[in-house]
C-alpha cells in the first residue's frame, strides 16, 4: 500500500492519493441532519433544514453595499474594442470540452464531465449544433443557469450554519458554453 501511495505521488495524482489516504484513515465525515435555527432549537425535517439553509444563505449574501463606497465613482474612458460575434466552432466546442475535471458532481441537469467525454464526436457534433442554436437564439436552459449550494463543514460545531462554507454545483454543459464564449474573446 506504501508502494501505491507513494508512486500516485510521484506521478502528482493528488487525488488518487488523497483518496486512499482517506480510505485508510477510516474517518469518513457523517453527513449532519442537525442544523440549529437562529434560536438554537433544532430543526426537524427535511423541508425545515432547506429553509434554515436558504435563510442562511439570504443572510450571508443579499446584503445592501456599504454606503458611500459607489456614490461618486470615477469616470473611466474605455476603449471601443470590437468582439467577434460568430457562432462557435467545432474546434472551440472541443476545446472547451477538454480542460472539464473527472470526477466532479454535476449540476442541476446531471449531465457529468465523464459522460461528455465518453460521448466521442457523436455528442461533440450534438453539442455543437446545441450551442450554435443556444448562440442564434440567445436563449440559455433553465437548468444551465442554476447553480446548487452545497454546504461543506468547514470547523466548529456542525450544527451551526455559520461553521460551513458553501459550493456552487453548475451545469458542466453551461460550462462548455462559458469555455466557448471566452475563447471568442
Amino acid at each position: 500500500m506504501a508502494a501505491h501511495l507513494e508512486e500516485a505521488a510521484s506521478r502528482h495524482e493528488y487525488r488518487t492519493l488523497y483518496q486512499t489516504l482517506k480510505r485508510l484513515s477510516g474517518k469518513a465525515r457523517p453527513i449532519n441532519d442537525n442544523i440549529r435555527k437562529t434560536d438554537g432549537i433544532f430543526v426537524r425535517s427535511s423541508l425545515e433544514r432547506l429553509e434554515r439553509w436558504k435563510e442562511f444563505s439570504e443572510e450571508l449574501y443579499n446584503h445592501e453595499p456599504p454606503q458611500g463606497l459607489l456614490a461618486d465613482p470615477p469616470r473611466i474612458d474605455t476603449p471601443t474594442t470590437t468582439i467577434p460575434a460568430d457562432e462557435p466552432t467545432i474546434e472551440q466546442v472541443k476545446t472547451a470540452m477538454q480542460p472539464l475535471r473527472n470526477g466532479k458532481a454535476p449540476g442541476a441537469d446531471h449531465v457529468t464531465a465523464e459522460a461528455i467525454k465518453a460521448g466521442g464526436n457523436v455528442l461533440l457534433r450534438r453539442l455543437h449544433a446545441l450551442l450554435q442554436t443556444i448562440w442564434r437564439t440567445e436563449q440559455i436552459p433553465p437548468t444551465w443557469r442554476k447553480a446548487i449550494m452545497v454546504p461543506i463543514h468547514k470547523k466548529g460545531d456542525n450544527s451551526e450554519c455559520k461553521n460551513h462554507r458553501g459550493i456552487s454545483l453548475l451545469a458542466i454543459v453551461g460550462k462548455v458554453l462559458m469555455r466557448t464564449i471566452q475563447s471568442s474573446l
